[in-house]
């Protein structure tokens, strides 16, 4: 469901919320959740996926303490060289006494993401059982995701279905930059760019007659920056949108945004 100002959120339900990285602690409160500084990060498989993991977790967090897990010794040692502030322990990614004396139970997240699935979906569970606040797994049969949340992972990954999204990109439209879907939500979140003279940039939102089933989140304006969308948004030429669609919707993105 795309809510209105109408909308009553009620407990147990799921939200998917749109906010700036700064306003993330106040969102979290008003959820009623607990808000927790992920420092300590554990990082089973050195993969191309794990490597880009661990430099990306690096880059953003500084301050940050990561350690990756990875049984290959060869491996190993050439992302120690490559990943100088990250600590490169080699090591079965499934060995309990291994992960527990690295100080699994210190650990605020971990990320399990060897090329054995299964692996990755045990490991997650068992990390889970220790204390672990986030726990993510990448997974690439579509059974294992819901079974995933059911059993209690934070997040799982499927590489399939990224680029089953990059896939359906192209069929949404030039206009259409990226697509992100949410396993069990039929609906999608797409990041649209607005032609010069589109119909989507000649009034503000409240003044528009937009399809039901697509809300604007937010707008990123080349000069002021980024705004979390309003009735009062006018989008401009060459700006960069992030839509809500569900599917009956999601035909109209091109006409909207394109001239």
């Amino acid at each position: 469901m795309l809510p209105d100002g109408d909308e009553r959120i009620q407990p147990d339900d799921h939200l998917f919320i749109m906010t700036r990285p700064a306003d993330v602690s106040t969102v979290t409160r008003l959820l009623g959740k607990e808000d927790v500084r992920i420092r300590h990060i554990m990082i089973a498989g050195g993969s191309r996926v794990g490597m880009s993991v661990a430099r990306r977790i690096v880059d953003d967090c500084p301050d940050c303490q990561v350690k990756l897990i990875e049984p290959n010794a060869e491996r190993a040692e050439h992302l120690a060289a490559t990943l100088p502030e990250v600590l490169v322990l080699q090591g079965d990614t499934t060995d309990v006494e291994l992960l527990v004396e690295e100080g699994l139970k210190d650990m605020d997240a971990f990320v399990a993401v060897s090329e054995e699935e299964e692996a990755n979906l045990v490991t997650c569970l068992m990390a889970k059982e220790y204390g672990v606040y986030k726990t993510v797994a990448q997974l690439s049969k579509a059974a294992y995701i819901p079974m995933s949340e059911q059993l209690g992972l934070d997040a799982a990954v499927s590489t399939k279905l990224a680029v089953s999204r990059e896939v359906r990109r192209y069929f949404r439209g030039q206009h259409v930059l990226s697509v992100a879907t949410v396993y069990g939500l039929n609906a999608e979140i797409l990041e649209a760019y607005a032609s010069p003279n589109a119909p989507i940039t000649h009034a503000p939102l409240r003044e528009l007659d937009l399809p039901d089933g697509m809300l604007v989140g937010a707008v990123n304006h080349n000069e002021s920056g980024i705004e979390i969308a309003t009735g009062d948004t006018h989008i401009q030429a060459n700006d960069r949108v992030i839509v809500f669609v569900l599917p009956t919707s999601a035909q109209h993105i091109e006409s909207l945004f394109g001239t």
